[in-house]
């Protein structure tokens, strides 16, 4: 059962070195370059950790090392995630909608059954993660063009191993912009 938004941010406060005050109630990601970013965990190594079940929304996660730790059953939506290396890490069940995970190294990651609709993963790389049964209406992925029809120019995400189902709900973006 997921905790409430104080018991969750006092039990992250207790497990991770934090910076930023309480922010129950977000509308959108997070930026870099806001007054108030709310909890944020900023070039920080994070291993083995347990942050499974708790309810954080608009999590700000910048620049960090992570390994190991377990976002099962989150709720994280409208969180950031940007220019972070993310390995082993367990996303099962969890909420990341409207979430922006961008610029991120994700390998050997779950994302079985979380809900990414309206997330933002482009420039993001996946190497041996699982997308199984995940919510992914309006997920926006990069596609890269074809130069003269012929070349496809630079790294695209159509290579994710994702359902037909899946496919089918992606936003597929011709650009990728940094994060900031």
């Amino acid at each position: 059962m997921r905790l409430s938004y104080d018991a969750s941010f006092a039990i992250l406060k207790e497990r991770v070195e934090i910076i930023g005050d309480a922010q129950p109630a977000v509308d959108r990601p997070p930026r870099h370059d806001d007054d108030n970013l709310g909890p944020s965990i900023f070039r920080l190594m994070l291993q083995d950790v347990s942050l499974s079940d708790l309810t954080i929304p608009g999590l700000y996660v910048g620049r960090s090392e992570l390994t190991r730790v377990s976002f099962n059953r989150a709720d994280l939506h409208f969180s950031a995630m940007n220019w972070n290396d993310i390995v082993n890490c367990d996303f099962s069940e969890a909420i990341l909608s409207g979430s922006d995970l961008r610029a991120c190294q994700f390998v050997r990651c779950l994302f079985q059954s979380a809900d990414l609709t309206g997330a933002d993963l482009r420039l993001s790389s996946f190497q041996d993660c699982s997308f199984d049964d995940a919510i992914m209406n309006g997920t926006m992925l990069y596609r890269t063009r074809k130069m003269f029809g012929l070349f496809k120019i630079g790294p695209g995400q159509d290579s994710l191993s994702l359902s037909a189902r899946q496919r089918s709900q992606i936003k597929w973006c011709s650009d990728a912009p940094d994060p900031g």
